[in-house]
């Protein structure tokens, strides 16, 4: 049995930041009542909480461009979503080195 091939897959960064100041800028809510927008206002004292939540929300929204980028084809797991400077992805784990190879032939 072949083993699992990990592969980074790029996202486009201008993409994944447009989503993310979409997201930041919206009027959306959770259920909890949580406004999204508040927490990145500046209102809220704790500054790392704020560096903190932009950078998990920037990762959720890679993970979901990559997760758009493989739909269809045979892959395991997300391992590492990178989100800095100007390398944006994540690596995905593929079944197998031949999976991933038609992934990136098929890109």
């Amino acid at each position: 049995m072949s083993k699992p091939h990990t592969l980074f897959v790029e996202v486009d960064k201008d993409a994944v930041l447009y989503d993310e100041q979409y997201l930041c800028l919206s009027a959306f809510t959770l259920p909890s009542g949580v406004k999204v927008p508040d927490a990145y206002a500046g209102k809220n004292e704790n500054e790392n909480f704020i560096v903190a939540a932009q950078e998990r929300l920037r990762q959720a929204v890679v993970a979901l461009h990559v997760y758009r980028l493989i739909e269809g084809n045979a892959w395991l797991n997300l391992r590492e979503i990178t989100a800095r400077g100007d390398r944006y992805g994540a690596d995905v784990e593929f079944n197998t080195k031949a999976d991933a190879m038609l992934w990136k032939l098929s890109q």
